[in-house]
């Protein structure tokens, strides 16, 4: 797992039970070091996340966000976070 998905695991968990956006999360990635971090970048290593069942999409009023499921931290224990 890269450093820039341990980082949105990390910043789902900040946020659970409750969804959190893309634009939210890029600023959250940012300030953990990614700081070139883009929004399609984000998005990108969102849906691979969402593929492997670390994190869910939520549909929203105001756009999708993003859940960490068990899977996903179960992931970040495994990793020691």
């Amino acid at each position: 797992m890269n450093l820039l998905a341990i980082a949105l695991l990390q910043s789902c968990r900040s946020a659970a039970p409750y969804g959190v956006p893309v634009a939210t999360l890029v600023t959250h990635v940012r300030a953990a070091g990614h700081r070139e971090a883009t929004v399609p970048e984000v998005e990108t290593q969102l849906r691979a996340l969402g593929d492997s069942g670390c994190v869910s999409r939520l549909a929203g009023l105001l756009g999708p966000s993003w859940r960490l499921t068990a899977l996903g931290a179960d992931a970040l224990k495994e990793a020691g976070l």
